[in-house]
């Protein structure tokens, strides 16, 4: 392997395991359906990002249901912090939170470990990666007044996968 480092530094939690191991099959799955359709001559990505974004834009309404105040960052960043699961099996940190900004940092990503399991393809991993990510989109897309911003990833070599939602220029 290349220039992804995926250490996690939880281990020996089991209920941490568990869920990574849940989402490592989520990952797998998009692998083996993108590898086969590949195969096939078919071009999936389309495809996947626009089902993976509705599946965010799902997760997203919910989260908004158990939100006060909708355009509120702050209380953004804590339910989404806090609610969702996979607070612990990411490794999240909040590195910044204000009523103008929040930034998550995600120190682990299984989604990661278990592609690098299947492949050392790295650029297909940042592929895979970005098409998972429109889950994200579509979750921070149903934020009024805010915009979503991917600053770096773990796939793509950083040390951190680095999610920031901002208030939009009035």
């Amino acid at each position: 392997m290349g220039r992804i480092n995926n250490t996690p530094k939880i281990k020996d939690n089991q209920m941490v395991n568990v869920r990574r191991s849940d989402i490592g099959q989520r990952a797998e799955w998009l692998f083996y359906m993108y590898k086969a359709a590949k195969e096939k001559g078919v071009d999936l990505e389309e495809i996947a990002r626009n089902g993976i974004y509705e599946v965010g834009c799902v997760r997203g309404d919910e989260m908004m249901k158990d939100m006060r105040d909708k355009s509120d960052l702050q209380e953004l960043c804590k339910c989404y912090y806090e609610n969702l699961p996979g607070m612990k099996a990411f490794e999240k940190t909040i590195e910044k939170d204000t009523p103008e900004e929040f930034i998550m940092d995600f120190h682990y990503c299984p989604l990661v470990a278990a592609w690098q399991k299947h492949t050392d393809d790295e650029e297909l991993i940042k592929k895979l990666c970005d098409i998972a990510m429109d889950g994200d989109r579509g979750i921070f897309s149903r934020v009024p007044g805010a915009e979503f911003h991917l600053d770096s990833t773990i796939a793509s070599g950083a040390p951190v996968c680095r999610l920031r939602m901002t208030k939009k220029a009035e």
